[in-house]
């Protein structure tokens, strides 16, 4: 089991600083081990802690001249020691809070291993970070965010995760109760030596109807984003990306944003509790889907059914359309939501299957989308599409991948507010939020 973990060994002076980094950790696909979260009651501490540090990646230990007097830290830190010298591994990642020389100095166990025979200097490469007033909340998140970003680094050279043709990303978002390691994925994937990541907004349990909007949103899409492609260099050609887990409709259509169809990277999009499995790995990446049908819209053609919308009339100009994929069920709220604005966009609906159970099905939807929105580029001028969406999560990625530059110029995703539950705002269609793509 090669999922990305890290053991989080400190002082409780400087629990604040570690939470912190605990939960930016999370946010780049790392689970880290905290103690808070882990311990259970009634058994043998020292063994928890023993078992816990075995089965990580790596193990971060924040040093402080005040952490070094911990019993706790120093006992970690000798089981994570004895383990890395029969391993031959530097899986021991040093956080330095204050001067290195010092910390090192001040410890017999790291004294005569990280410090040169003449003591002057550290061979331990670590992070340094100045010691952190925890009252200045916005030092303190700065700093989390800096440590978070190089232990992600060494996490991933660790898992030599580059040099794998396989990633497993799995989202966490909603309720995160399953932070041991019991989360649904397949016990052949579990089994097999290919990384794991596993993103989640924070380590602290979630509601079941969690959705990021605004600043929250954009900083973690951005960093999702640069985890999966910069740090993790996960856009090869030929590259293998599983998908699992679940969350708001954002995070699915992220990941296609993130691996689309001209990066020529393999999507495989899991439906655990089902047992199904949906890719494109046959797909032709050099050009759009084709053989979709065009005019797939549901549309009120005899005015009788006022839910559905008019047709739109080919050669009226348009330069943006709202496009509905879903389930009739939330047509009248996406409606509203249109109605809403100050201008409102024509609106065209695809209604979706009840549910999918191979790849052909989702091909064929995907097909049909590609296929409208083609003719209403050719024959309405139409260059951005408002996207609104009641579609499986394992669905989307599929779709975002192939709506590329070359289907749409823009696509403005809208996520549905499933956190809002007062019967007003779905009333007035006010339960759906523009989220930007990074």
């Amino acid at each position: 089991m090669n999922i990305a973990r890290v053991f989080l060994s400190y002082s409780w002076n400087d629990k604040q600083l570690v939470e912190k980094v605990a939960d930016a950790l999370c946010r780049r696909g790392i689970t880290p081990w905290l103690d808070v979260y882990y311990l259970a009651a009634g058994v043998d501490l020292a063994e928890q802690f023993k078992e816990a540090i075995a089965g990580q990646t790596a193990i971060a230990v924040f040093l402080s001249e005040k952490a070094l007097k911990s019993e706790w830290v120093k006992d970690e830190l000798a089981e994570a020691i004895s383990l890395e010298e029969k391993g031959k591994k530097e899986w021991i990642l040093p956080i330095f809070l204050g001067d290195p020389m010092k910390i090192v100095d001040s410890c017999d166990i790291l004294r005569v291993r990280w410090l040169t025979p003449g003591k002057d200097r550290v061979t331990r490469m670590g992070i340094k970070e100045s010691l952190i007033d925890p009252s200045d909340t916005a030092a303190v998140e700065s700093a989390a965010e800096r440590i978070a970003d190089r232990l992600t680094q060494s996490v991933f050279n660790l898992l030599k995760i580059r040099e794998s043709d396989v990633i497993n990303i799995k989202i966490d978002q909603r309720g995160r109760q399953q932070i041991n390691f019991k989360s649904p994925l397949p016990p052949n994937i579990l089994k097999e030596d290919k990384p794991i990541l596993i993103f989640r907004p924070a380590m602290a349990t979630g509601s079941n109807n969690e959705i990021l909007t605004g600043d929250e949103w954009i900083r973690w899409s951005r960093l999702i984003k640069k985890t999966l492609l910069d740090d993790a260099g996960a856009h090869k050609p030929g590259m293998k990306i599983r998908v699992f887990g679940a969350g708001q409709f954002g995070l699915a259509y992220l990941l296609g944003v993130c691996f689309d169809r001209t990066n020529r990277v393999k999507l495989y999009c899991y439906d655990y509790w089902k047992n199904f499995l949906f890719t494109n790995e046959d797909q032709d990446f050099d050009k759009p889907l084709e053989g979709g049908n065009p005019d797939c819209e549901k549309t009120a053609a005899d005015g009788s059914d006022s839910l559905l919308p008019p047709k739109i009339e080919p050669h009226r100009l348009l330069s943006t359309i709202a496009l509905y994929v879903g389930k009739r069920d939330y047509l009248g709220s996406v409606k509203k939501n249109i109605e809403s604005s100050a201008n409102p966009l024509p609106l065209v609906f695809i209604e979706r299957a009840a549910h999918y159970q191979h790849t052909g099905e989702v091909a064929g939807l995907i097909r049909d989308v590609v296929a409208l929105i083609t003719r209403f580029r050719r024959d309405n001028g139409v260059e951005a599409v408002r996207f609104y969406c009641d579609l499986p999560f394992f669905v989307l990625p599929l779709l975002a991948a192939n709506l590329t530059y070359h289907v749409i110029p823009s696509v403005e995703f809208m996520e549905f507010r499933s956190d809002l539950k007062e019967k007003k705002k779905v009333e007035t269609g006010e339960v759906y939020v523009h989220l930007p793509m990074p």
